[in-house]
């Protein structure tokens, strides 16, 4: 895999699992708390090549973050990937119109997370 990845969950315990599960697959991980935290760490020079992001991030219209990501030079190409309990699976085609390229139900294991970047890479 070897990828540069923004992980951006309000959940700790999500983003050090799945930073540490994709870590051991050699990605570099950088993750965001929310919104302004994810912005912050483009504008510190960050390229991702994917985008990992809960969709309950607070206070935030989840499909505008999806579209503003999407917007700056970096992140054009990156694909995102939505972190999504059930109950918010009904906005799934509001995300994928904004620009995400697939999601995966909370909570999930390592071996998802690894397959759904996987399948990013065929």
């Amino acid at each position: 895999m070897g990828k540069t990845i923004l992980i951006v969950d309000n959940d700790r315990a999500v983003r050090s699992m799945a930073s540490f599960t994709l870590s051991l697959e050699s990605c570099v991980v950088f993750e965001a708390f929310d919104v302004l935290e994810a912005v912050q760490r483009l504008q510190e020079g960050i390229r991702p090549e994917l985008i990992i992001a809960g969709a309950d991030i607070a206070g935030v219209d989840f499909c505008e973050f999806i579209i503003h990501i999407r917007s700056l030079p970096q992140c054009r190409f990156a694909p995102v990937i939505v972190l999504a309990d059930e109950r918010l699976l009904d906005r799934r085609m509001e995300w994928k119109e904004a620009g995400a390229a697939c999601w995966i139900v909370k909570p999930f294991t390592a071996e998802q997370l690894l397959e759904v970047v996987g399948l990013l890479d065929s």
